[in-house]
């Protein structure tokens, strides 16, 4: 995962670069133990295409279970959550936590 001022790429999970300003809204949630930055896109449809075959199914599945366009998780990485998290709100300062 790589984040900067202009924006965010997760290739770990077949997420290209995606600039900050074309996050419309952001919150953090739990999932059993696993905790999520869930982004909602201003227009997700330019960016499904973009996306690995896996993760358009996960999208669209995400988008059914109201967890957003995309979903990012830590699990097993370094840095963990908190810190990407607290990059993220960066540029994207209303982030909410369940």
């Amino acid at each position: 995962m790589r984040f900067s001022r202009d924006g965010f790429e997760a290739n770990c999970y077949g997420i290209p670069f995606i600039p900050w300003t074309d996050v419309e809204g952001a919150w953090a949630t739990r999932v059993k133990r696993q905790r999520l930055l869930c982004l909602q896109l201003r227009n997700a449809e330019s960016v499904l295409p973009r996306l690995s075959p896996f993760r358009r199914r996960t999208a669209v599945l995400n988008r059914k279970l109201g967890f957003g366009d995309i979903c990012l998780a830590t699990t097993g990485m370094t840095p963990g959550f908190t810190e990407m998290l607290d990059y993220a709100r960066k540029y994207i300062p209303e982030i909410k936590e369940d």
